[in-house]
Parts: structure tokens; sequence; C-alpha cells
């Protein structure tokens, strides 16, 4: 059985590679994912496919936020800090 509920991806309780993944995103990135997502996804998408995806794809995530890939995102982002 699966059980979808509509809820926030920055509410979202990340766990192992992925938790550690999306410290290097705020509230915006998420908000501007989620739009991507729910195209990509108009169905919705299991909490593990979820994970994994911001745990093994977090390339992919950074090109949806305009970075080259999630190397990119951390070195830009620490050069703001």
């Amino acid at each position: 059985m699966k059980i979808y509920y509509e809820d926030y991806l920055h509410d979202f309780n990340f766990w192992s590679g992925a938790k550690d993944n999306v410290r290097f995103l705020n509230e915006d990135d998420f908000s501007a994912i989620e739009l991507v997502f729910e195209e990509m996804y108009p169905d919705g998408i299991e909490e593990t496919v979820l994970n994994d995806f911001f745990r093994f794809d977090m390339d992919e995530v950074s090109k949806i936020l305009g970075y080259d890939d999630f190397d990119d995102l951390k070195k830009r982002r620490a050069e703001v800090q």
C-alpha cells in the first residue's frame, strides 16, 4: 500500500546522505524545486524516491537551481558566506 500526503518539501524529513546534502539548500531553493517536481511527478512521489533524488542526484537538483553541478552550488554558496 502507498500512502501519499501533501507537505512542503522544506519540511520533509530527509535521511542518510540526502540529509547531509539538503543542508546546502534554503527555503527558496525548495520552493523552486517543488515547482519542477510537481511537473515531473504530477501524481506525487514516494518518500524513498524523493529522498534518493536528494541523495544521489544533487547535480540535477543543482541544475534546477541554475548551477553547473552540486560542487558548483557548494562552492558559490561558500563564497557568499
